[in-house]
């Protein structure tokens, strides 16, 4: 009875939120929230701009992915579930990985899985968040990330926040009959600040 009515306060509970913007807040995986995580990675049109090939998500393996990513220690990764903070519903996942404190890097990664949460500007602040994150409280020096070359919109929305052209994979990405260019993109802990600087400014 006693494991059962913790399981129903957990499922009625508010979600911890770690890093809290205006419109998302961040906070850890969850296995109450796999169903999501497995309709997410089983999504066409959110795998369409990924750089992962699309392959089917079994239940098995998105409980073998989650108890790898939450159960361990991981010093060279850090996960969070994204929540729209006027629902509290989660709407994707966001991530740095390969975290390397010798040369003070790591990779970012992120993923809306709710459609209906597309052009929001939920990415943008979301980006922002991980990346203040990154800088203030890792510690890192430089944040890089990849990107699929017809992701223009993604590309705009890291130029905005600081990142940084780094270079291409020249047709690395197969999609829809066609290669396309993989696109490298860096951001500095100053570069970041800078903007973050001016976007200050901007809204003061």
């Amino acid at each position: 009875m006693a494991s059962g009515q913790n399981s129903a306060q957990r499922d009625t509970a508010e979600p911890i939120m770690n890093l809290i913007g205006q419109k998302i807040a961040l906070g850890p995986l969850q296995r109450e929230l796999l169903p999501y995580y497995q309709r997410w990675m089983n999504d066409a049109d959110v795998n369409a701009l990924r750089i992962y090939t699309l392959r089917p998500m079994t239940w098995e393996a998105v409980e073998v992915w989650y108890e790898q990513v939450s159960k361990e220690m991981n010093l060279d990764a850090a996960f969070f579930t994204i929540y729209e903070r006027s629902t509290t519903r989660p709407i994707g996942l966001t991530m740095l990985l390969d975290i390397a404190f010798l040369n003070k890097s790591a990779e970012f990664a992120i993923s809306i899985g709710e459609k209906d949460c597309w052009h929001k500007g939920y990415g943008t602040e979301t980006t922002r968040l991980m990346l203040d994150y990154a800088f203030r409280v890792v510690g890192l020096h430089s944040v890089r990330l990849r990107t699929l070359s017809f992701n223009t919109r993604a590309i705009h929305v890291y130029e905005h926040v600081g990142f940084q052209h780094a270079g291409i994979w020249r047709e690395a990405h197969p999609f829809e009959g066609k290669l396309h260019n993989i696109v490298l993109m860096d951001c500095l802990a100053r570069d970041f600040f800078m903007f973050d600087g001016q976007q200050e400014k901007t809204i003061s």
